[in-house]
């Protein structure tokens, strides 16, 4: 089985590359309300490269298996390119929708690609969601285990039964017990003046997410933080949703 898909690639590169007939794919989808921006581009050399650029961009290389290549070779040759390129007709905006494009360099030409590629699309999809999987492993284990640090300083919104905000604040300052996962943390309310000390202990942080509970009220602290900023945390309280907090840690000399 081996032997024949390695034939099947050696027999389209001679097809399709070659030092007068290579070609570059590039693939792109983006919108939502998330505002994703996702990238593949695909080399006759089978050079893969994927790019995720929501907010903080992270990237992943690789090649592209023989099996890959092959059907990515095949979809080409159903789309017949040759002449000039002709353009797409121009898409029609749509607030926080989903676009997408497809480009082949080919013969030193660019055509732009539309509905005849759908073929070529569904083979590039699951090479893409394995490189965006591959850009986060790689964020994350260069980024190491979630710092403690020694201080904290948070906030609390206060927000009424209607989730409504009118400029009320618990300003906290979190301070660690030694080299636990315990911090005690000392509140004071913006409006009343009001003092407040509990304690807070992260329950787990890993990939992003992090959980902490305080002993005031045993309320869980749920909050995201990203692989370059594991000094900022941001999130909700659980038992009441609309209640947005947010954390920066002051000094992260201790781990």
């Amino acid at each position: 089985m081996l032997l024949r898909v390695m034939f099947l690639f050696a027999g389209a590169c001679a097809v399709w590359a070659g030092p007068s007939q290579t070609w570059r794919i590039d693939y792109s989808y983006s919108g939502g309300l998330a505002g994703l921006v996702r990238r593949i581009t695909v080399t006759d050399d089978g050079n893969v490269t994927v790019v995720d650029g929501l907010s903080r961009p992270a990237e992943a290389r690789f090649a592209a298996t023989p099996a890959e290549m092959a059907k990515i070779v095949a979809a080409l040759r159903e789309l017949n390119l040759s002449g000039p390129p002709r353009a797409l007709p121009p898409a029609r905006p749509m607030p926080d929708a989903f676009t997408s494009s497809l480009k082949v360099l080919y013969g030193g030409q660019e055509y732009p690609i539309g509905e005849a590629g759908a073929a070529l699309v569904s083979v590039l999809e699951p090479i893409l969601i394995r490189g965006l999987q591959r850009a986060a492993d790689e964020n994350w284990a260069r980024a190491g285990t979630f710092r403690l640090g020694r201080v904290w300083d948070a906030k609390i919104e206060v927000r009424d039964d209607k989730g409504m905000w009118h400029g009320e604040y618990w300003h906290g300052v979190w301070t660690r017990r030694g080299d636990t996962q315990t911090f005690d943390a000392v509140w004071r309310n913006t409006r009343t003046n009001e003092e407040l000390r509990e304690t807070v202990t992260l329950d787990s942080a890993e990939r992003g997410h992090v959980l902490l509970h305080r002993s005031t009220g045993n309320q869980t602290m749920e909050g995201t933080y990203w692989p370059e900023h594991q000094d900022r945390l941001a999130g909700f309280l659980t038992s009441g949703p609309h209640w947005y907090w947010e954390a920066a840690m002051r000094d992260d000399q201790a781990h």
